[in-house]
């Protein structure tokens, strides 16, 4: 089981909640938490019931860089 209990004894699957949580981010996500800013981790600490502190853990030595391509077919 991927049950977590928090330390006030709350009970969290934390498969459902990585699943819930992953959804509602696009792309882009993976480049930022390469960066240092995984708000998907976060999230789950928050939700876990967990206090979150400052975070200086960044990188300032990356570049991204995406590209989507469209194309269109008419007649």
């Amino acid at each position: 089981m991927n049950i977590l209990f928090t330390s006030s004894g709350r009970r969290v699957d934390l498969l459902k909640l990585a699943k819930k949580t992953l959804e509602k981010f696009g792309g882009g996500a993976p480049m930022s938490i390469m960066a240092g800013a995984n708000s998907i981790e976060n999230l789950i600490r928050l939700k876990a019931g967990e206090k979150l502190g400052y975070n200086e853990n960044w990188r300032s030595d990356i570049a991204f860089s995406r590209f989507d391509d469209s194309v269109i077919v008419d007649g």
